[in-house]
């Protein structure tokens, strides 16, 4: 739990070990765009985390299945993986809406996100915090409307809205981008298979 500033985490667990972090929102939001880059092979993605987050280089001598699992439990702020079924619609992306999210938490918070200095934390649940008055929360509401569910003499205006909104596909990793959930699952899906494999298990 966390009441105070001193009591948000500075550093990641793996077993007994500590290893401090950067703690910025500006690296975490890095952290987001780097695990989305499909560009970056698999196997160095771990390494070019560990060095946009500035964690201590000796953590380097652990398991990286357990490296992966304690950067996206900070990630998470701790909380569990949420399980769901695939999203169809990328409901945002930091480096396409980054001028919507300035604009939300200068309308909602008063907070400059160009000067303020905020923990990851405190960035996270500020913005899970923004509301439907903020032009960030109705545009994600365009892009992740379900048309086949809604009355018919809406769909049109609604289809509208989502095509003029959406993300361009130069954003986009790949044809159907995932969300961290399902990046964070495939990528210790293979560190697991690759470590089965270099033990001869099938």
């Amino acid at each position: 739990m966390w009441l105070t500033r001193e009591d948000l985490p500075d550093t990641i667990r793996i077993e007994d070990r500590c290893y401090r972090i950067d703690t910025d929102f500006r690296s975490w939001i890095r952290f987001e765009l780097i695990l989305s880059d499909d560009s970056i092979d698999p196997y160095y993605k771990t390494s070019i985390l560990i060095n946009a987050l500035e964690v201590d280089p000796a953590i380097q001598r652990e398991n990286q299945e357990d490296i992966l699992r304690a950067l996206f439990s900070f990630y998470r702020m701790g909380k569990p993986s949420k399980k769901g079924k695939p999203c169809k619609d990328i409901p945002y992306r930091f480096d396409f809406d980054m001028d919507l999210i300035y604009a939300a938490f200068m309308q909602q918070y008063h907070i400059d996100l160009l000067t303020v200095n905020l923990h990851w934390y405190e960035f996270k649940s500020l913005f899970d915090g923004l509301t439907e008055n903020t032009q960030l929360i109705k545009v994600i509401g365009y892009r992740t409307t379900e048309i086949d569910k809604m009355p018919k003499e809406q769909r049109k205006e609604a289809l509208r809205l989502k095509e003029f909104w959406k993300i361009p596909n130069d954003f986009m990793c790949q044809e159907n981008d995932r969300t961290p959930q399902e990046i964070e699952a495939e990528l210790l899906a293979r560190i697991e298979k690759e470590a089965g494999d270099k033990h001869g298990y099938k």
